[in-house]
């Protein structure tokens, strides 16, 4: 496992630099490692799985990134079960990879599920519920269906603002999303107040920070 994951480091610093085609023959290392240590079924080779589904996804390889994602997700399930965490993470970049093909109605069943597991554990995945509401607001409007884009975007900002630490750069983020999206829809006025507070916001985020 060390050589192992020792290749696995090697493809995260890979892909960090940008260089995701080279970081799969490194995650296909690690996956080959595993499975020769623990068998197909062991919750390490669906972690190898998924990053190679995430280095694909980052290549725009959708159909092979998919693939990998789908064989992480069965690993995932039958090691960790439907509802752990760790499963909703491999459910939520299936969504992810949908919304980048344009399908967004399978994305938001992807999205829902991951949803779904967190918020059985709230307090715990408080941060994660908020990426989740602001993913699924930005697949509402991309499927037109602004009316829930713009419930989401509300309840994003509502569990943000709930997060201990400074999320300052995360609300900034999803004020802009937000005040795109009522642009679309012609209100003006709301649009321009969205917009300043997420100006405000990404002030907090340039603010020196001095010790007390």
């Amino acid at each position: 496992e060390l050589q192992a994951n020792h290749y696995n480091l090697l493809g995260g610093a890979l892909v960090a630099n940008g260089s995701s085609l080279k970081a799969i023959e490194y995650y296909q290392k690690t996956l080959v490692i595993r499975k020769n240590l623990y068998g197909t079924q062991h919750t390490l080779v669906a972690s190898a799985l998924n990053n190679i589904g995430n280095a694909y996804a980052d290549l725009g390889i959708y159909n092979k990134a998919l693939d990998y994602y789908t064989q992480a997700l069965t690993t995932r399930e039958k090691t960790m079960g439907k509802n752990h965490s760790s499963t909703s993470n491999i459910i939520f970049n299936i969504g992810d990879l949908y919304r980048k093909k344009g399908e967004y109605d399978k994305a938001t069943q992807y999205f829902e599920r991951a949803l779904t597991i967190f918020q059985a554990n709230p307090q715990e995945f408080e941060a994660r519920i908020a990426d989740i509401f602001n993913n699924l607001a930005i697949n509402y409007k991309s499927k037109g269906a602004y009316q829930e884009s713009n419930s989401y975007y509300q309840q994003s900002i509502q569990k943000y603002e709930q997060l201990p630490g400074e999320q300052s750069q995360n609300i900034a983020n999803v004020y802009t999303n937000w005040a795109n999206l009522v642009e679309l829809q012609k209100d003006y006025t709301k649009a321009i107040d969205l917009q300043q507070k997420a100006i405000d916001f990404y002030s907090n985020t340039l603010e020196p920070q001095h010790p007390s």
